[in-house]
């Protein structure tokens, strides 16, 4: 199986790609309108099934789902667990196959009209918001570059989560500025270019409006950074976290995923300098192993200390 990191790479090469597949239908005399989103006006759920959102929503936290989490499954099947787990934002990564009745398509730039019918209406149904899409690499392509943003507004997105060239970073704000949709830059450990978030700094610098993070805060110990003094540094740029609970394995140089609170990431510790900071915004949840069952329990027990731990920030 491919790591999320590889298909960072491959976002940027296959998003103006036609498909074989597509290449093949005939002309259509007509085609049924898109499904027009509002994405300043999207709501989820005021309350989902089995959470409190008192404290969260005092502070303006929503709790949403990377759908890498779920990559053991198709977008349709991971928008059914965020569902069922009151995950109410999902940021999708491209090349996730789309649902089992779709076959080999995938969630990306090239999806046709009929599929991405069919994803907005799955994801009403399942009381579920595209917040984000996820993460891509910015190139010299500026075909590639503009078909991701044309899908991202399509789909009502508020942000796409990137990795932009360094040359790159004036067009990236840009298109941002173009298309209505912020760059949250990511970091995934070394040798990726934004591994420090000094070096995320400097590609904010003069284009605040546009750029921030996308703070992947279990990618910084992997990176022998301290994730809360990372987030310190980040004050007020950022714009979306994929949040996460690690712990050292045993004689080896790497960091698993935990339950939230059950790591040595010091979750409560993060969320409290994020109150600090007066953060508003989406905490995706990203849960990069076990599958199935186990996988499930294991966010369903994030969410828990998630929506505990919003509701004591709240009260303080």
């Amino acid at each position: 199986m491919l790591t999320r990191r590889q298909f960072t790479k491959l976002a940027a090469a296959s998003a103006f790609a036609p498909t074989a597949l597509a290449a093949a239908q005939p002309a259509k005399a007509s085609k049924p309108e898109p499904i027009k989103v509002d994405r300043w006006k999207a709501k989820a759920p005021t309350q989902p099934k089995g959470r409190d959102l008192t404290g969260a929503a005092a502070l303006g936290w929503q709790l949403g789902c990377q759908s890498w989490t779920f990559r053991d499954r198709t977008v349709f099947e991971s928008i059914e667990t965020m569902g069922r787990l009151g995950l109410t934002h999902a940021e999708f990564y491209p090349g996730q196959k789309l649902a089992p009745q779709f076959g080999d398509a995938v969630i990306d730039a090239n999806m046709s009209d009929e599929h991405f019918r069919a994803l907005q209406e799955h994801l009403n149904k399942n009381h579920v918001i595209a917040n984000s899409y996820g993460v891509i690499a910015i190139t010299k392509d500026e075909k590639a570059n503009h078909a991701n943003f044309e899908f991202a507004k399509k789909m009502g997105m508020h942000t796409v989560s990137c990795e932009p060239e360094r040359e790159m970073w004036d067009a990236a704000a840009s298109l941002g500025k173009q298309y209505g949709i912020r760059l949250a830059i990511h970091n995934h450990p070394k040798p990726s270019t934004f591994w420090d978030p000094d070096v995320e700094l400097e590609a904010i610098k003069g284009r605040e409006e546009w750029i921030g993070s996308c703070s992947d805060v279990g990618h910084w110990p992997r990176s022998g950074l301290n994730s809360l003094e990372c987030l310190k540094k980040l004050d007020g740029h950022i714009f979306e976290l994929h949040f996460k609970d690690v712990a050292k394995v045993d004689d080896k140089p790497t960091y698993e995923d935990r339950p939230w609170g059950t790591g040595g990431n010091d979750v409560k510790g993060m969320l409290t300098e994020l109150k600090r900071q007066k953060f508003k915004g989406v905490f995706l949840v990203e849960y990069e192993i076990t599958s199935g069952k186990e996988l499930e329990e294991n966010v369903a027990k994030s969410v828990a200390f998630f929506d505990t731990t919003a509701n004591e920030l709240a009260k303080g």
